[in-house]
């Protein structure tokens, strides 16, 4: 118990040190999404060292970051954001993204980004 204690009081302020919270920089960029993949311009502004991505969907997404608007994310590349749960990732400062749905969305389906920094 007292090695438990020990190592809390050692290891425990590092732990909290490591979250920084997220600060966005601007406005949501909100991207249409389908099962087709579909290519976007992205800027990142200056000084954004992540992002914030929730798919606003029923269901899950895609993201890749591309080189061209030829070059797609498929169903086994990029990242893959979970339906209505928020992800922060840092960024890799991308000038193209492609988006895609995992299955056929119902209703409305986006994919809302967020630049800032922090975690």
């Amino acid at each position: 118990m007292r090695a438990l204690l020990v190592w809390l009081l050692l290891t425990g302020a590092a732990l909290a040190a490591d979250v920084t919270p997220f600060y966005r920089m601007g406005d949501s960029k909100v991207f249409t999404v389908t099962t087709t993949p579909t290519q976007y311009p992205i800027t990142v502004p200056p000084g954004a060292t992540s992002y914030r991505g929730l798919a606003a969907c029923n269901q899950d997404i895609r993201i890749k970051r591309v080189d061209s608007l030829t070059e797609t994310v498929t169903r086994t590349t990029g990242i893959r954001f979970r339906a209505g749960v928020p992800e922060v990732l840092a960024t890799s400062n991308p000038t193209f993204i492609s988006l895609m749905a995992m299955n056929e969305p119902t209703g409305e389906c986006v994919f809302e980004m967020n630049y800032g920094t922090g975690n």
